[in-house]
């Protein structure tokens, strides 16, 4: 159907110019929420032309005061996303100075805010850019003054079928009414076709200004702090490529850079997931540009630098699989498409599908190296190129750029210390983070460009069973552990404190027969384990227990004997033997050697006296009883059985020298017989008289002359007496020797004692021989 249709027409009421449709609420006419597309002044003006060509659809992008001035590449931008005309454009056609120009003058304008125009608004679905078909869908008519008639209805603009213009609403027919970018005049005048009054026969209008505005601001333009750099390859410094896994595919690791923009390669794909998608899909915008694109490979789609492509999809870069969720929203002449062809787009977003082509990170159809992303393999015949876009044939470019639009970003917030906020309003806005004070409060949310950091009270530790095992920081929490509470096996070593734990040590175990348990454990204090004493051969021992030591002790002397037990071989003190009243004890008890008793002496032999009766450590002493000096001394008291004799002087004894007695009888005061030793024995031999009994008489013989017969059978029989208890004596030590099982030490002893005896005896004897002359 022809947009200008005459059906259409036939439908049309014929009104008057000012009452076609009155002004929308919604989009008034001087709102600041227009947005100028499009302008064209002929060169009826200073500095006005007609439009170069009909391949021009972005001209002067930059200069939006230019007399010739097009960002139509752009629209899709526009499209409205809220309102009652969501989903669609909202357009205003005006027609600068065609009031003052009309006669009568300002009969074909319209007052709108005070303001005399001559417009149209109206709101369609299609894109007259992207729309190669000569149609308008979705078109409504919100405050339209000039409807036309007949083949000039107005119902939209579309791509003009004339030659002359770029757009118009005449779609398939060759009228060129509401001209757009006319490239030649109407009729030789310097002037185009403009708007077509109401009535069957409308009155048509030249112009040779006009302008096309949209409502809104750009949801995404093409420059703005909003666009995120999330990756770049380039080529300045000759190929390289996008490194590859061992499939050939590419690998899915960032390749960070302090400085994205002049790395040659850069990638910072994975951060994208971690934003909210920005459309109605939830999908996120891309922009992939082209440095130097147009420098490099110039065409006409690079009208002022055209280098840009702006679509969203709602698939992951980095999941492994195609594009889905694709939408174009600026792409201009970049869709890859022939001029004119009705066909979708070549560019349907970009997928991870390098399992199936190992060429590029990111393709939008395996194989087709256009719009690729992270080239792995080198342009045949190029160095420093990587693939473009599509426009007549395949682009190259030295540079490829990838930005994803995050929204937030274009508040230019410090996100160091500030965080983004959006208003009802849908502006953003930027706030200070929350600080955290360090000891009271912790960071418990960590702050996102678009979230405020979340304080949370620190921990308080319960003293009564936690302590504190790290201290809190500003993004940390204090952490409390319970204090550990020690085994029964266990012993607390250190107390906790408000930041350390119990230490608990292991109880030790005694070990017998080594050890016994000196102090036992407590939950506080550990057991304390000694080794069992050692005791000596001849110590007596107390057995030692788990908790007592082995008691080592010596037995008490005279009054102990050690005893070994055959069986446990104990060895304990007893009481020693205790000697009856017919013995005494002759060598004390001493270690594991018992008292050894001997019979007492009653009564000395004959010839001695007892000098000192037995007690019940001693035996009794007797000694030989004394004898009285022949010729010397005479008894003056008689000896008893306890009480030796005693003698007196009789007579005076020899006192020359060399003399010797000769009378063996002596009266007091009566002298005695006096002889020289040389006449006794010899004189001069000195040889040392000799004593011998002879009968009852002792015969002293001085030298080898003879002896002289000196004494009674008294002397000799007392001499023979203690010669024979000498050798009973040392016949007792003889036996003692050989049956007493006694330590050499107790041997000793006893013989001691015995030979104490003999060596009286013997002194005796020496004295009784000291006497004889």
């Amino acid at each position: 159907m022809a947009i200008c249709s005459k059906i259409a027409a036939a439908l049309l009421a014929v009104v008057l110019v000012d009452t076609v449709h009155a002004q929308s609420s919604e989009f008034p006419f001087t709102s600041p929420q227009w947005t100028l597309l499009f302008r064209q002044r002929t060169n009826r003006y200073t500095g006005g032309a007609f439009w170069p060509n009909r391949n021009r659809f972005r001209l002067n992008a930059d200069d939006p005061s230019n007399a010739l001035y097009s960002i139509m590449d752009t629209l899709e931008a526009y499209r409205s996303t809220t309102g009652s005309q969501a989903g669609k454009f909202v357009f205003k056609l005006v027609y600068p100075g065609m009031c003052e120009r009309s006669v009568p003058r300002g009969s074909v304008c319209s007052q709108r805010d005070g303001v005399n125009v001559v417009h149209n608004i109206w709101s369609q679905t299609s894109n007259p850019y992207t729309d190669w078909a000569n149609r308008v869908l979705g078109y409504t008519p919100l405050d339209v003054n000039y409807m036309g008639t007949g083949n000039n209805v107005f119902t939209g603009i579309v791509r003009a079928a004339s030659q002359s213009t770029l757009f118009d609403c005449n779609g398939n027919h060759g009228n060129w009414f509401y001209s757009l970018g006319a490239v030649n005049a109407w009729g030789g005048a310097t002037e185009f076709p403009a708007m077509v009054g109401p009535g069957s026969q409308g009155q048509t209008f030249m112009s040779s200004q006009v302008e096309l505005y949209v409502w809104g601001q750009p949801a995404y333009p093409p420059v703005s702090p909003s666009w995120s750099l999330v990756f770049r390859q380039s080529t300045g410094a000759g190929f390289q490529g996008w490194p590859a896994d061992a499939t050939g595919g590419r690998t899915g690791s960032d390749l960070l850079s302090s400085t994205p923009t002049t790395a040659a390669i850069f990638s910072n794909l994975s951060s994208v997931d971690a934003y909210p998608g920005t459309t109605s899909a939830g999908g996120h915008v891309y922009k992939i540009m082209y440095p130097g694109m147009c420098t490099f490979t110039p065409s006409p789609a690079c009208d002022d630098n055209r280098n840009y492509v702006i679509f969203t999809q709602t698939s992951s870069l980095t999941a492994p699989v195609p594009a889905t969720g694709y939408a174009s929203i600026d792409i201009g002449a970049y869709t890859g498409l022939p001029l004119g062809s009705t066909a979708d787009p070549v560019l349907q977003g970009l997928g991870n599908i390098s399992t199936v082509s190992p060429n590029a990170a990111l393709e939008i159809t395996a194989g087709q190296p256009a719009y690729s992303i992270g080239r792995i393999a080198q342009t045949a015949g190029c160095d420093t190129c990587l693939p473009g876009p599509l426009f007549n044939g395949q682009l190259l470019s030295p540079t490829v750029e990838l930005y994803v639009f995050l929204p937030h970003r274009g508040a230019q917030c410090n996100f160091a210390t500030q965080y983004a906020q959006q208003a009802s309003d849908g502006s953003w806005s930027c706030s200070y983070l929350t600080n955290c004070t360090l000891g009271s409060t912790y960071q418990s949310v960590a702050p996102t460009e678009l979230r405020d950091r979340q304080c949370s009270p620190t921990t308080v530790c319960d003293t009564a069973g936690e302590y504190e095992a790290a201290a809190p920081t500003l993004v940390d929490d204090r952490q409390c552990l319970g204090t550990r509470t020690c085994l029964p096996t266990e012993f607390q070593r250190i107390a906790p404190t408000a930041t350390t734990d119990r230490v608990c040590n292991a109880q030790p175990v005694c070990t017998p027969p080594l050890q016994y348990e000196a102090a036992p454990g407590t939950p506080t204090t550990s057991r304390v384990c000694v080794r069992l004493s050692s005791c000596d051969e001849q110590d007596a021992i107390v057995t030692p227990t788990a908790t007592t030591d082995r008691i080592c002790s010596d037995c008490l002397p005279d009054t102990q004997v050690l005893v070994t037990d055959a069986t446990t071989m104990a060895r304990t003190c007893v009481a020693a033997a205790i000697c009856p009243a017919s013995q005494y004890q002759a060598v004390p008890a001493l270690n594991s050697n018992n008292t050894i008793c001997l019979p007492r002496t009653t009564v000395c032999p004959s010839g001695q006296y007892m000098a000192s009766p037995s007690t019940a450590t001693s035996d009794a002493i007797c000694v030989p009883v004394r004898m009285c000096s022949v010729g010397l001394e005479v008894e003056t008291q008689a000896p008893t059985v306890s009480t030796d004799r005693v003698c007196g002087d009789a007579c005076p004894a020899c006192t020359g020298t060399g003399q010797l007695m000769q009378s063996s009888t002596c009266t007091a005061g009566a002298g005695r017989t006096c002889v020289s030793s040389t006449a006794a024995g010899g004189a001069g031999t000195g040889e040392a008289p000799q004593i011998a009994a002879d009968g009852n008489d002792v015969v002293i013989q001085a030298g080898s002359g003879g002896g002289v017969k000196m004494f009674g059978a008294d002397v000799g029989q007392w001499l023979l007496s203690a010669q024979s208890e000498m050798t009973l004596l040392r016949q007792q030590v003889l036996d003692i020797r050989t049956q007493m099982a006694t330590t050499s030490a107790q041997k000793d002893q006893v013989i001691a004692a015995l030979q104490n005896r003999v060596e009286k005896l013997e002194l005796n004897n020496a004295q009784l021989r000291h006497q004889l002359p």
